[in-house]
């Protein structure tokens, strides 16, 4: 018998993304950004933000979530499913003009908590894109892209 699977709230997901996704594949990035907080308000260095080519006006268009690899130059934008859609081809291409003047590197990923959730959206997940599951923490589904994990 299957046992019953506890359902994620999406600020959990979120806070589980940021510690379990960051320490597995972007070890020492920093939170630029993230939606959501304890007391309900966004976290967003916005002095970090400008430097990464993000101008005041385009923070709305930001994700749920924004590393920053210093060592690398590189933002991980994340999409956490519950609070928000993933990275479909339309919000990848808004988050490419909303950094148009930046110079780091980027990776697009969509977050969910289990494979169900993910099975909801798997259609209209953008290729070069990445996706973690909180259910399978130390994996990655590559929507195709000739380098994993990288900015493309």
């Amino acid at each position: 018998m299957a046992m019953a699977q506890r359902t994620i709230h999406p600020d959990d997901l979120q806070d589980s993304f940021i510690k379990r996704f960051s320490a597995r594949f972007a070890p020492g990035a920093v939170v630029v950004h993230a939606a959501r907080t304890a007391d309900e308000t966004p976290t967003t260095v916005a002095s970090r933000l400008a430097e990464l080519g993000f101008s005041t006006g385009q923070q709305c268009a930001l994700p749920d979530v924004v590393l920053y690899d210093i060592e690398k130059h590189w933002l991980v934008l994340a999409q956490i499913a519950g609070s928000s859609p993933p990275m479909t081809q339309e919000r990848v291409a808004e988050l490419r003009e909303a950094l148009a003047g930046s110079d780091a590197a980027f990776t697009f990923v969509s977050a969910f908590a289990d494979f169900d959730s993910w099975g909801k959206w798997v259609d209209q997940i953008a290729w070069q894109t990445e996706v973690w599951l909180a259910e399978a923490p130390d994996h990655m589904i590559h929507f195709n892209g000739e380098r994993l994990l990288h900015a493309h």
